[in-house]
């Protein structure tokens, strides 16, 4: 029997996993939709911001009829079940998230209380896990809490890369980790008085694990490199997930979340690798 993983104990923890269509928050959208009762198919008035594996309600925001949807082509879904009712040109609703639950204990939700802001919470996306969708344009979550030196931060994600996407940031504008232009690597902010340094392990399709940490001055280490941190004992009082701190349209990250970690201190390069391989074996196909 393999032994534990000896990360200590973590700040925040964070999965897509723990979401169910209960924590939906249903936001209006500027599409229709068309269907016959017993069909499993809905006709859409457009393609815009349709995802297979997302959660639609038909008509009525509380009390429609609630899908997935499990196939796409063009326009046309097929539904996760057949409709009771016949619609013509009805209001449809999106299923988006807007509390991202702390698993820790520790309370450090994420929030994001602009309907307009909120990720979809796409069901199955790999593997049978699920996955927040963030659309590039606005969509982000936001926590304030105690976030000092040093710590280290793993995250899962399949995020489209390109020109500054920002999978995470501190308040600060200090701590971030952001997707560079045109590789599966990440780049790291090594001034004021925080130093981060991060690393990316690309899997099929754009996966990555991305992990990062942050150290007060001394000598962090990451698969066998060092980064030699500034002096500071910086807290950015929180941070910001799929965008730069503050957000823009030039900064905020698309793509798909799964899973993120946090510990209030230094893994080695031990821990650092066991840990990828554990979210690895877990998430990647």
């Amino acid at each position: 029997m393999s032994r534990p993983i000896s990360t200590g104990y973590p700040i925040a923890v964070y999965s897509a996993d723990s979401i169910t269509s209960a924590d939906l928050t249903f936001n209006s959208t500027a599409l229709t939709v068309s269907g016959n009762a017993g069909s499993n198919t809905l006709t859409f008035s457009a393609s815009t911001g349709l995802q297979v594996g997302m959660f639609v309600r038909i008509s009525n925001a509380t009390t429609g009829e609630t899908f997935i949807i499990t196939n796409l082509v063009g326009t046309i879904a097929t539904l996760s079940g057949n409709l009771l009712n016949t619609y013509a040109a009805a209001s449809v609703f999106f299923g988006c998230v807007g509390l991202l639950k702390d698993l820790s204990g520790n309370g450090n939700h994420l929030i994001q209380a602009t309907g307009s802001q909120q990720p979809l919470l796409i069901s199955n996306y790999n593997r049978g896990h699920n996955a927040l969708f963030f659309d590039g344009i606005n969509d982000r979550f936001e926590v304030a809490f105690a976030l000092c030196q040093p710590y280290t931060a793993y995250m899962f994600a399949n995020a489209v890369i390109g020109g500054s996407q920002f999978l995470f940031d501190g308040f600060t504008n200090q701590c971030f980790i952001r997707l560079d232009n045109s590789t599966v690597s990440l780049q790291i902010n090594a001034g004021g008085a925080n130093s981060v340094r991060v690393d990316a392990n690309s899997l099929n399709n754009n996966r990555n694990i991305v992990v990062g940490f942050n150290q007060q001055g001394t000598v962090g280490y990451l698969n066998d490199r060092t980064e030699i941190g500034n002096a500071g004992n910086n807290n950015p009082g929180g941070f910001i997930l799929f965008s730069r701190c503050p957000p823009n349209a030039n900064n905020v990250a698309t793509g798909y979340f799964t899973h993120a970690e946090i510990y209030p201190h230094f893994h080695s390069p031990i821990i650092i690798n066991k840990v990828r391989t554990k979210l690895q074996n877990q998430y990647a196909t």
